[in-house]
């Protein structure tokens, strides 16, 4: 099945895929993230939060939360989900960075992401709280 997922206002620039090929997250130029149904190709969430274009997006691997970035806005949005995949979705914003963030990982196994910024700093984030654990 083929199908055009439409409906973010400006370019994609990442998306996710979760293990069970059921859902997407993407995430756009125009500052939102987008949850889909790949069986349907429905958006199921629409989540706004970021001031500027988000560079990055991941699903924990419960699905129980989506993790997004932007390089720009210097922030980590944690979208936490339902446990019907959307049963309201709610926000925990990370702590602000002092410096642009270059990239992120999200650990398959845990509710951990690793951060690294232009300042040489790494982070290490427990996402079930959006705290620092390590710097």
């Amino acid at each position: 099945t083929r199908f055009v997922l439409s409906g973010h206002t400006g370019g994609v620039r990442c998306v996710a895929v979760d293990d069970s090929g059921k859902y997407a997250v993407s995430g756009s130029i125009d500052t939102t993230v987008r949850l889909w149904n790949l069986s349907s190709g429905k958006c199921l969430a629409l989540f706004e939060g970021h001031t500027k274009c988000v560079s990055y997006v991941a699903f924990a691997p419960d699905l129980s939360q989506i993790c997004s970035s932007s390089h720009d806005d210097r922030t980590i949005q944690l979208w936490a989900l339902g446990g019907n995949i959307l049963n309201g979705a709610t926000q925990v914003e990370c702590e602000p960075l002092h410096s642009d963030l270059i990239a992120l990982a999200l650990s398959t196994r845990s509710h951990i992401a690793l951060s690294a910024t232009e300042g040489d700093c790494l982070i290490v984030w427990d996402l079930s709280t959006g705290q620092k654990v390590k710097t």
